[in-house]
């Protein structure tokens, strides 16, 4: 019996749509995102380290009871890589994430979950588009380029520690994420690794933290030497009315991959207080 291609292949690419696939940034980049699971809608959004793979721990627990969209940076991982600095910026960032959940048709206010510079992307989205955001989860995070010089980091210093593939992957084993996920780092373009830190040193919405209105949790590790806790997340606790910090004993700057369960926990705890 003959079965027309359409209907044989149209099941696997519906598959395919619903857990990878691309979306075309405002300025042509090409952006790669996964989107997994049914209910409420988080989005996870990386930072330095800027691919969907730092994530997987919690998605797969989550993506149980939960929506789950991440996606790979622009300049990381399968996404586009532009060559123009000027195609690098936070706000930029938080302009492919809208970009993304245009794709994705979701309408309703989601919660942002982020790692390091993800914390400005999703401080970037929630002040230009606020209605779009329901709660903030910050990991790992610091208030902006300004503090990220205060404690002796610039954007030279920190490309330097990932000019090269060998370099970048001990730059980021070194800081507590795994192995597997490190080497990642080896294949990226070094172009996109120094624009991706200018744009993180550029970034300062200080200022502008007291217009955040949504619930927020703050999870730090004791041990970040990226992002001390303190005063990265202190202060950021302090400039954001009512928002509660974690401090996890015995983490360093991805507590995410880190102390998987327990950050898990901490989730799902922050959206069941929700009413997610």
């Amino acid at each position: 019996m003959y079965i027309p291609f359409q209907y044989v292949i149209k099941p696997f690419l519906i598959i395919w749509r619903n857990i990878m696939a691309f979306v075309h940034a405002q300025d042509g980049t090409e952006i790669y995102y996964e989107d997994q699971g049914k209910g409420e809608n988080l989005v996870f959004i990386s930072g330095y380290m800027g691919i969907a793979d730092i994530w997987h721990n919690q998605i797969d627990t989550l993506k149980s009871r939960y929506r789950c969209i991440t996606h790979d940076n622009r300049g990381y991982g399968r996404s586009g890589k532009p060559e123009h600095m000027d195609m690098y910026s936070i706000e930029i960032h938080a302009e492919d994430l809208k970009a993304i959940l245009d794709a994705t048709e979701i309408t309703d206010p989601v919660t942002l979950i982020t790692h390091s510079m993800g914390g400005n992307i999703a401080t970037a989205f929630t002040l230009k588009y606020p209605e779009k955001v329901k709660s903030i989860i910050y990991t790992g995070t610091h208030l902006s380029g300004t503090q990220f010089k205060e404690l002796g980091e610039t954007a030279d210093t920190l490309f330097d520690g990932v000019s090269t593939s060998i370099k970048s992957v001990g730059f980021f084993q070194a800081f507590g994420l795994t192995p597997d996920i490190c080497l990642e780092a080896a294949k990226w373009s070094r172009f996109s690794l120094l624009a991706n830190a200018y744009a993180l040193a550029n970034y300062d919405p200080q200022k502008r933290y007291d217009e955040i209105q949504v619930p927020v949790l703050i999870i730090q590790g004791a041990n970040d030497v990226v992002t001390p806790a303190n005063p990265c997340a202190t202060e950021l606790q302090k400039m954001i009315s009512g928002s509660q910090l974690e401090i996890l004993n015995n983490v360093n700057h991805f507590p995410q991959t880190e102390a998987p369960d327990r950050v898990t926990f901490l989730i799902e705890n922050f959206l069941e207080k929700l009413g997610n």
